[in-house]
């Protein structure tokens, strides 16, 4: 769904998508949209009501089962997107013949990490566009359908790829724990990394992801997130109440949540 499922109107009527009685969920282009966006150097708090409002408007069923993407058959590929030049207004013989130079190419693949931790970590379910995760390029349709890059694959982005598989399995909180983004006294934790929450019965996870091409280095946690308690490491550097998230990179560290946010 390109837009607000609860409340697009087509041909004049506004659908009834997620009332119950016509589709269980949607594709999540607006989750799309706002990853892109900030993973590109938007404003953090347009990515967080973008998220928001999708997360107030849909049912919880709906929210949990989102197909979440960067890349789909309708749109050009998420690495183009994100380190290569802009096709909104080229025509299909200037998309056919480009390809990112390798410079494009390291930086919209850094790029595409970050932007595949946050869909993997939001709520919805994960869908991955075939060859996004081997690095296949391509522009609008039909060159993002080109076949699948056996033998040149990115392995490097592969592996990746099966990391945050098996970090999302590991935490069962990301199947349909409720998401808090963490702002502090109405002000985000830094425009560098989007720090969110997936809350469940017995342990919260806090997830931090940095945009940035440079070592993001949090000290004192704790005062910062003062309603949380019961601090601990779960994934990447986190001792003596100093968090570092790598760049282009995540960490995660595991809380209980005590006070209101």
């Amino acid at each position: 769904m390109w837009e607000d499922a609860t409340n697009k109107e087509c041909y004049g009527v506004k659908r009834r998508y997620l009332l119950g009685d016509q589709l269980d969920s949607v594709m999540n282009y607006p989750f799309r949209e706002a990853i892109i966006n900030y993973v590109k150097g938007g404003d953090p708090r347009d990515f967080i009501y973008s998220v928001m409002t999708i997360l107030e408007h849909y049912p919880k069923p709906a929210i949990d089962t989102l197909m979440n993407f960067v890349s789909t058959h309708d749109i050009e590929r998420a690495i183009n997107r994100l380190g290569g030049e802009y096709c909104g207004d080229k025509d299909k013989d200037w998309m056919a013949e480009r390809w990112l130079s390798n410079e494009q190419y390291e930086y919209g693949k850094n790029l595409l990490k970050t932007a595949m931790a946050l869909m993997f970590f939001l709520p919805g379910v994960p869908c991955i566009y075939y060859g996004d995760e081997a690095g296949l390029q391509g522009y609008k349709d039909p060159f993002n359908r080109r076949c699948y890059p056996w033998g040149n694959e990115d392995h490097e982005l592969i592996e990746y790829v099966k990391e945050l598989s098996r970090v999302r399995k590991s935490i069962p909180n990301l199947k349909s724990g409720r998401t808090y983004f963490v702002i502090n006294r109405g002000q985000i934790l830094d425009d560098r990394v989007m720090a969110f929450t997936r809350q469940g019965s017995e342990t919260d996870y806090i997830f931090f992801i940095n945009r940035t091409g440079e070592e993001f280095v949090f000290n004192n946690v704790s005062e910062y997130f003062f309603n949380f308690g019961r601090y601990e490491q779960f994934l990447g550097k986190y001792e003596d109440d100093t968090l570092i998230v790598p760049p282009y990179g995540y960490s995660i560290i595991k809380a209980k949540f005590t006070g209101k946010f």
